[in-house]
């Protein structure tokens, strides 16, 4: 399934991340994740995606958030927050193949 991410992937917008994230995992299905539209990105909105990857894994779930479905806005955050790693230590399953 594709969830479309909001605009605001920020701590004031929290608990509705949240849960559209533990909803979208409870169908079940592979996540991809299409953060085109997304326009503000902290702390909190980079903790949600990373517990909602470890969520996944442990549900026997993928997560994908292609490189090609990422605004400026979260390839930034993702840079300044050192999250681009290597492809032995990517965080989320798509990374692997676009590093």
């Amino acid at each position: 399934m594709t969830l479309k991410l909001p605009p605001e992937l920020t701590v004031t917008h929290a608990i509705e991340l949240k849960a559209l994230l533990l909803e979208a995992l409870k169908s079940g299905e592979a996540v991809e994740l299409d953060a085109h539209g997304v326009c503000e990105v902290d702390l909190a909105g980079l903790q949600l995606l990373c517990a909602m990857a470890r969520s996944a894994g442990a549900r026997g779930l993928t997560l994908k958030l292609p490189v090609v479905a990422r605004s400026e806005a979260l390839a930034r955050a993702l840079r300044l927050a050192r999250f681009e790693r290597t492809p032995e230590t990517q965080w989320l399953a798509e990374e692997k193949s676009h590093a």
